[in-house]
């Protein structure tokens, strides 16, 4: 969960947690019983989280982590890309790309 000081407009995530040190912006994702791994939701939050920080004035450097003390991010979450056709991959990868370009 977030709070008002650590983005704008006090948006509550799930998987991401968010705070403040001085003028670094810190986003944590919080999957450690699945290492961390990024699947669409994850991904769509920290990008959300990080557009927001971007645009706040007082942080001028974001750090993203990972909860936990085996793993920052195991990389994709091959359970979430199991049923996932060419076109549905495609698509995730370039809103993510798109999002954080």
């Amino acid at each position: 969960m977030t709070t008002a000081s650590a983005t704008s407009k006090a948006e509550v995530f799930e998987l991401i947690k968010l705070r403040n040190e001085g003028k670094v912006g810190v986003i944590t994702i919080n999957r450690p019983k699945q290492l961390n791994a990024l699947n669409t939701q994850v991904m769509k939050e920290v990008c959300s989280a990080a557009a927001e920080m971007d645009k706040d004035n007082n942080i001028h450097v974001i750090i993203i982590t990972g909860e936990g003390n085996k793993a920052f991010a195991a990389g994709a979450d091959i359970k979430e890309m199991v049923d996932m056709d060419y076109p549905k991959g495609a698509d995730i990868s370039e809103h993510t790309a798109a999002t954080t370009l």
